[in-house]
């Protein structure tokens, strides 16, 4: 074999090895993205009770312990070891609260995100996004029950790894949280009891104010 022979399948392995890493890292960032944005979901979820209890109070012992395990079941999936206990012990700390008045979650989501960049190499990955992330609240002020809907823009930093096959959040910092005007004035409009305005706030669309 000629050495031009030689020298042009050298060149053609290497462009079919720079190929398949770079197939390799647009999957990578891909999944990288998507266990963000469920990790970021995950995290609104900390503050959300079952379905119509108002407060940590009014649920049984069997009821915390069932919601206590399927958040935790749903932070293994997108978060490492210690950075999912910090979240599974705020959530558990939310549902032991003895608070009396009414501050509860009962639904959240994510608007947009936008991937500011994405460095992988091997099984460890560090991305930077902006997400911006919604929740239906309802609060209780002066005997009555408001809706309140905060819209928010936050651009996070998170360390990744690949756990098993699955990347997940190592640790994540956030470096800026703008918080967008209410897109429902929750003070114009009162409930007189907790139910009326849980079944408000579910039929209510929010708006992306970004």
């Amino acid at each position: 074999m000629n050495k031009p022979i030689r020298l042009t399948i050298i060149i053609v392995l290497i462009i079919v090895l720079l190929i398949g890493i770079s197939l390799q890292t647009i999957i990578a960032a891909a999944d990288i993205k998507t266990t963000l944005i469920n990790a970021n979901t995950v995290s609104l979820q900390i503050g959300l009770l079952p379905d119509g209890a108002n407060l940590p109070s009014v649920l049984t012992e069997e009821e915390k312990t069932a919601c206590l395990a399927e958040f935790t079941t749903a932070v293994h999936q997108y978060y490492a070891s210690t950075a999912g206990s910090n979240v599974i012990t705020a959530k558990e700390s939310m549902l032991n609260s003895a608070e009396t008045t009414v501050d509860q979650t009962i639904a959240e989501g994510t608007f947009d995100t936008k991937t500011n960049f994405i460095w992988v190499w091997g099984d460890n990955a560090t991305a930077e996004m902006t997400l911006t992330s919604w929740e239906k609240r309802i609060q209780e002020k002066g005997g009555a029950f408001h809706i309140f809907i905060p819209v928010s823009q936050a651009r996070i930093k998170a360390d990744m790894v690949k756990e098993g096959g699955t990347w997940k959040v190592r640790s994540y910092e956030e470096f800026q949280n703008d918080m967008g005007p209410q897109s429902y004035d929750s003070y114009q409009d009162s409930f007189a009891t907790y139910e009326e305005a849980y079944a408000a706030a579910l039929k209510m669309e929010v708006q992306n104010p970004f």
